[in-house]
């Protein structure tokens, strides 16, 4: 049995997998990439379309197709496809007959966008020798691939783990089992190993990711008898054998030195010579485990430059931290964890604005409003944008392509973004306009396919309970923190 059919992953986004992303990782080097409404998107280990289908809902222009090598992914991939009426077409298809399988008058002839999360390093080499070429025969012009895979230095220490598990759960010929025993093995450990011991922290570092990971990750990852770790200088090298380039990270703020302390940002800068070699060592300073890289046709890349985002969208990810700040500083925390803090007045202003920013503003807007706010002129936009690139880099802003998401504050009708109204009932959560998958409860399931623009949320609370339930009362007293909640998971979009 196909292992994925035994342990299926479920119909999950991935975001940094979003062709959007890629198309921002080329713009940031100055590379020309195809706009992602009318790409041409191909998807080597779809699964169960839960990345392949909401894009294909919401880019109704782009062709989507997906390739799986498990019968029963596909199938459940056509079924989401046909219930939500997306174009997108799935292939059951091994990956190393990819170049005849793809060879259909109905397919495209080549790809803007290939993607292959979680797919290279669980392959044995004939496969990730498959996928290289694959990008190489497929991929457009000015096309872009990403492939996701485990790096070292990183997973060397999640790797000692991995072969404890594996090692445990050898004797353990059901899925489920091999699932729960590993978790009970790590556990264990992590209980009997003090936190102050070097190996220890690990022990504990892995057992608390794990006890938040779901079992398909667990078996698929830490149990997969197939799991190779690359250096970035290998895997670019496996690149430029298949005559394709690197261009980045499809996260861009992690491949830069300024994100590093100011002390290993100067020891390393030098080796940034070579953008490759920088990166490197880079991984080795902080130990990643785990890459997204992109990649294409071999082509001129120029410098990082925070200008050429003057075009894309803004969305705020930081807290105010108020027991850090005072009447002249402001200080807020990153979605890493990192803390900014500023007393300059055009900066507070708006960092703060980025607080109350959940769906994303154009680029333009967001800087008109923040000069607005603190009564700037035009010769305080490059500082502001200076700031804003900082701010990215720290993780206290999101960048898209276009605007999407609430654009303002929550309206007497809300509405809730289309794809997650029709698709609210269907399991344990949804895909948002930000391509993440957003957990949702009893309620939710309820409440957000009626919040369509004809109802009050009071109104919509009417119709999804029955008058006398007894909870009734308290959802209306609650509305305002739950409504909140999906302008800031993404869920509104007016």
């Amino acid at each position: 049995m196909n292992p994925y059919d035994a342990i299926p992953y479920g119909q999950r986004p991935f975001p940094e997998a979003h062709p959007e992303r890629l198309f921002l990782t080329a713009r940031a080097f100055g590379r020309p990439a195809v706009p992602v409404e009318r790409a041409r998107i191909l998807e080597l280990g779809c699964g169960e379309g839960g990345h392949l289908v909401p894009l294909s809902v919401r880019y109704p222009e782009a062709r989507c197709v997906g390739v799986d090598l498990s019968p029963y992914a596909v199938t459940q991939a056509r079924q989401y496809a046909a219930e939500l009426g997306a174009s997108a077409t799935f292939l059951e298809l091994d990956v190393t007959l990819a170049a005849t399988g793809l060879r259909r008058p109905e397919l495209p002839e080549e790809y803007d966008y290939i993607v292959a999360h979680g797919l290279y390093s669980w392959v044995p080499p004939v496969v990730r020798e498959a996928i290289l070429a694959t990008c190489a025969t497929f991929l457009s012009p000015d096309g872009l691939f990403y492939l996701s895979y485990n790096t070292r230095p990183g997973w060397h220490l999640r790797g000692m783990v991995s072969e404890i598990l594996k090692f445990h759960t050898q004797g353990f010929s059901d899925p489920r089992k091999k699932v729960a025993q590993a978790r009970a093995i790590l556990g264990f450990l992590a209980e009997q190993v003090p936190k102050t011991d070097p190996y220890g922290a690990i022990l504990h570092k892995e057992a608390a990711l794990t006890a938040q990971q779901p079992d398909p990750w667990v078996f698929h990852d830490l149990l997969a008898d197939d799991n190779h770790r690359f250096l970035l200088t290998e895997f670019v090298a496996d690149l430029a054998r298949h005559g394709l380039a690197y261009v980045g990270d499809s996260d861009v703020a992690s491949m830069l030195p300024e994100r590093l302390p100011p002390g290993a940002k100067e020891a390393l800068l030098p080796f940034f010579d070579d953008p490759v070699a920088g990166e490197q060592y880079m991984d080795f300073l902080i130990g990643r485990h785990f890459r997204r890289s992109v990649g294409g046709r071999p082509a001129p890349l120029t410098a990082f430059d925070w200008k050429n985002f003057r075009q894309m969208s803004i969305r705020g990810r930081l807290q105010f931290v108020p027991e850090q700040s005072s009447a002249t500083t402001d200080t807020f925390r990153t979605q890493l964890g990192d803390i900014l803090s500023s007393d300059v007045p055009l900066v507070r202003a708006a960092l703060r604005e980025l607080t109350v920013t959940r769906g994303a503003v154009p680029w333009s807007t967001f800087v008109d409003r923040v000069l607005s706010l603190v009564s700037a002129g035009e010769d305080q936009r490059e500082l502001l944008g200076k700031n804003l690139a900082v701010a990215w880099i720290r993780g206290g802003l999101d960048l898209h392509v276009h605007p999407r998401g609430l654009q303002g504050p929550v309206g007497t009708h809300p509405v809730v973004d289309p794809l997650v109204r029709r698709t609210a009932g269907r399991g344990d959560g949804v895909t948002n306009v930000f391509h993440e998958h957003v957990r949702t409860d009893a309620l939710d399931r309820e409440l957000l396919p009626m919040l369509d623009g004809t109802r009050t949320p009071e109104a919509a609370v009417a119709a999804a309970l029955v008058p006398d339930d007894p909870i009734r009362d308290r959802v209306v007293a609650a509305l305002p923190q739950r409504l909140a909640r999906y302008a800031e998971l993404g869920l509104l979009v007016a």
